[in-house]
C-alpha cells in the first residue's frame, strides 16, 4: 500500500528516485492504494495478472491505522487523540506493532461507524479494482483497538462557560487515554479460557461482564479465515 515516499525527486542526468524511499512498508498514507515506489496501480496490475497466468492467488495486508507521516486527507477527522501533559492535543500513535517504528502509524476512532465504513471502503477497493483474492489484517485478534475516552479533557469549558468538545465528539470519544483499558471492544475472551492480564484484559467486551451463557462467544468482525 502507499507509502509517505514524497515526491520524484530528479537528477542532472534526468534520473529520478523519491524524497523518502525508505519509509515504512507497514505505514501507509492511503490503504487504498498500491505503493507507488514498487509501480503503483499499473504495476500491481501487471503483478496481477502475472499471477492469474501462473495459476497465483494474491493476498493484501491492510492494517487498521494509517501513517502517522502525511496520512490523506480522507483519514483526517477519524484521527484519534490525546492531550499531554502540557494539556496540548496531540495526534494517538500505536497499532500494530510488528516491523514499525515507535510514532510511524496513527489510531483511528473506530468509535465512529465512519471509520469501520472507510475501512470497508478501503478493502473492497483492492477486490473490485484488482481482483485480488483475499486480505490479511495486521493483528486481527486484537482490533478494533478503542480506549478509554478522557472524561477530563472532554469535560473541559472554555473562559465563556461552554464546553469546548461537541456532544457527538464526546460521545465519540475523540480525545481518549494513551495505553488505557477499554471495555470498548466487540468480542469476549471470558470463553476462550484466556488469562486474565491487562493486555487480554483491555480488548474484553462489557458484555462478556454480564451473564453470558456458557460456550457463548462474540466474533472478532476483523478475524477473517
Amino acid at each position: 500500500m502507499e507509502r509517505d515516499s514524497g515526491d520524484v525527486v530528479y537528477d542532472v542526468d534526468g534520473d529520478f528516485d523519491y524524497a523518502n524511499p525508505d519509509a515504512s512498508p507497514f505505514a501507509s498514507v492511503c490503504r487504498a492504494a498500491p505503493c507507488g515506489l514498487l509501480g503503483g496501480v499499473g504495476g500491481f496490475l501487471e503483478v496481477v495478472q502475472e499471477a492469474r497466468r501462473v495459476g497465483m492467488k494474491i493476498l493484501v495486508q491492510m492494517a487498521s491505522g494509517v501513517s502517522a507521516s502525511h496520512p490523506h486527507r480522507r483519514y483526517a477527522s477519524h484521527l484519534l487523540h490525546f492531550e499531554d501533559a502540557d494539556g496540548k492535543k496531540q495526534i494517538l500513535y500505536g497499532g500494530e506493532t510488528l516491523g514499525v517504528l515507535p510514532q510511524e502509524t496513527a489510531i483511528l476512532n473506530y468509535r465512529k461507524l465512519e471509520t469501520w465504513q472507510l475501512f470497508i471502503d478501503d478493502l473492497k477497493m483492492w477486490i473490485k479494482k484488482f481482483g485480488i483474492d483475499g486480505v490479511r489484517i495486521s493483528n486481527a485478534q486484537e482490533l478494533p483497538q478503542i480506549l478509554a475516552a478522557d472524561a477530563h479533557a472532554l469535560s473541559r469549558k472554555d473562559a465563556d462557560g461552554q464546553f469546548h468538545y461537541a456532544a457527538q465528539d464526546i460521545i465519540m470519544g475523540e480525545v481518549v487515554v494513551p495505553h488505557s483499558s477499554s471495555l470498548g471492544g466487540y468480542w469476549s475472551l471470558a470463553s476462550l479460557g484466556a488469562p486474565s492480564f491487562s493486555a487480554l484484559a483491555s480488548f474484553r467486551s462489557a458484555s462478556s461482564l454480564l451473564s453470558v451463557p456458557a460456550g457463548f462467544a462474540y466474533a472478532n468482525p476483523f478475524y477473517v479465515k
